[in-house]
């Protein structure tokens, strides 16, 4: 029994642990829960493990999913929850810090976090220079297939690339597992980065390295708060109908595309779908350790899902007027 945390009334029993991912190269597409989780279950299909991808989707479509992911984060950081970027915050001088310097504030270190969800206050000029992963814009041309020359009009186009900030060495990826899942897990991790996530694999981008080791946060970040009144989400997250809908958040609009071998299917494209975005803070007495549901219809092909999971960190705010 969880003497810890009586208030969480998740029945089953998982570890919240890090993955740490060294980029070995620049990368196109966002760390984001869904296309990470899409990303792995796309390896599963083409066999990575002795399981059917149909039976593997079913297995998130139960009330045990065997693992939840987060967003990837740079380095040691995590998303500043939304309750605390609408906070008056007091300078050790008495003077109010700028709301729109601390609107502006995406990321905190692992420690500001367990302040911020603990009801503490942190120093915001320490994250003057903190950035979240750089991004970058890259030139390239269409090839003119009659000549195999470029194009003499309208031929450049810009691409988006990201890399992690100076002085940052990895990515961290948060996973609510069941014991059983995770050495799966680590190596499916392992195998996209041989294999290469998101886009433009085939010109180098998305390859990365995976730490052996991981490491157990499962009391740091779930069990060790006491009597908390709502939860910060780590996760692009899409609700279902019971779960809690009173809180602080911010919604990304996602227009996705298909990857591997639907890529090439004739109609790439998924449906748009509304995510709320990690940090975002929902009321209840009652945490769970996640939330969200996998989506069905989301293209046309009815094989395909979303993941719509997300992790939810148990926290302790004032909620009244901020």
């Amino acid at each position: 029994m969880n003497t810890h945390h009586p208030e969480l009334n998740k029945k089953i029993k998982m570890k919240l642990i890090r993955i740490k991912i060294k980029p070995c190269s620049l990368f196109r597409s966002p760390f984001h829960s869904d296309t990470l989780w899409g990303s792995l279950a796309l390896l599963v299909s083409y066999g990575a493990m002795n399981i059917k991808i149909g039976d593997f989707i079913n297995l998130f479509r139960s009330d045990e999913p065997p693992f939840i992911l987060s967003d990837g984060f740079p380095g040691d950081f995590l998303p500043v929850p939304v309750i605390y970027k609408m906070k008056k915050i007091k300078k050790d001088d008495g003077s109010e810090i700028e709301y729109k310097k601390l609107k502006k504030l995406s990321l905190v270190s692992f420690d500001d976090f367990k302040k911020i969800i603990n009801g503490g206050d942190i120093t915001i000029e320490n994250y003057d220079k903190i950035k979240d992963f750089c991004k970058n814009q890259r030139i390239r041309n269409t090839i003119n297939r009659l000549t195999e020359g470029t194009m003499e009009e309208g031929g450049l186009y810009r691409i988006r690339e990201q890399y992690l900030p100076e002085g940052i060495e990895y990515i961290s990826v948060y996973a609510l597992v069941k014991d059983e899942w995770i050495e799966k897990l680590i190596y499916l991790f392992w195998l996209l980065g041989k294999y290469g996530y998101g886009a433009d694999t085939t010109s180098g981008y998305g390859f990365f390295d995976v730490e052996e080791k991981y490491e157990n946060l499962t009391v740091e970040l779930i069990e060790a708060l006491e009597k908390p009144n709502s939860v910060v989400h780590l996760s692009h997250y899409v609700p279902k109908k019971e779960d809690p809908f009173d809180g602080f958040y911010e919604i990304e609009i996602k227009f996705g595309r298909l990857g591997g071998h639907y890529a090439q299917m004739g109609y790439p494209f998924k449906k748009p779908i509304a995510y709320i975005k990690p940090g975002s803070v929902f009321k209840t007495d009652k945490p769970e350790y996640f939330y969200g549901r996998i989506l069905n219809n989301i293209c046309k092909y009815p094989e395909v899902v979303q993941f719509g999971y997300s992790i939810a960190i148990p926290a302790k705010f004032n909620l009244e007027v901020l």
